[in-house]
Parts: C-alpha cells; sequence; structure tokens
C-alpha cells in the first residue's frame, strides 16, 4: 500500500514540474471553484439549473485535465521518437519544441471543437 502511494506522491511531483500542468492545476483548483460561487450568486432564480450545467462543465474539465497529465508525458516521448527518426526534423529535436508539439495536437482540437459549436 505504502509503495502506491509512494508511486502516485512520485508521479505527481513530476507532472507538477511542468509549469503548464501547474497553470491547469491552479485553475481547475482555485479559480474555478470562485468563479462558480459568483455565477450562483448572480443566476436570480435560476440556481438549480445553473448549478447542473456548471457541475457537468467542472466534471469533463477535471475528466480532460487528468486525460492531458496521463497522456502528455506519452505524446511528447511518441513525437520526440517521430522526430529523431525523420532526418529533416532530427536537427530541429529539443525538449522544448516536443513539449510545444504536444501540447499543440492536444489544444488544437480542442479549440477548434469549441469554435465550431460556437458558430
Amino acid at each position: 500500500m505504502t509503495i502506491k502511494m509512494r508511486a502516485l506522491q512520485a508521479q505527481k511531483q513530476r507532472n507538477m514540474r511542468c509549469t503548464f500542468l501547474k497553470f491547469i492545476d491552479g485553475i481547475s483548483g482555485r479559480h474555478l471553484p470562485k468563479l462558480f460561487k459568483a455565477l450562483d450568486a448572480y443566476s436570480l432564480g435560476k440556481g438549480p439549473i445553473i448549478r447542473y450545467y456548471v457541475s457537468q462543465a467542472l466534471q469533463q474539465l477535471k475528466r480532460f485535465y487528468s486525460a492531458i497529465r496521463r497522456f502528455h508525458p506519452e505524446l511528447q516521448a511518441f513525437i520526440k521518437e517521430e522526430m529523431q527518426r525523420n532526418e529533416l526534423t532530427a536537427a530541429f529535436v529539443n525538449d522544448e519544441l516536443v513539449f510545444f508539439l504536444a501540447s499543440a495536437f492536444i489544444t488544437f482540437p480542442v479549440l477548434g471543437a469549441w469554435m465550431l459549436l460556437l458558430t
């Protein structure tokens, strides 16, 4: 049991070295609950309806964040390996570029879907 807990703590510390993950953790842990409290105060009698949709959105955000934390390092390793296999991109492989590309592969489809839903 203690080995699992230590492994979980080590993984959390490894994930928290990444500034992007620190930023997302700060948003989901501190700022979103404050925003939802403010929205609840201004709901003008529609509290239960808004609370339902806000809780659903928060659940989806938590699931998305946990998936990002789980798969981002794997995606980075895959991108780095594929870039090293190609002779044109092998010269450009570094940790910063690989991190940016992995983040872009995660972020751009989500933003594209969001923009499609908003139109």
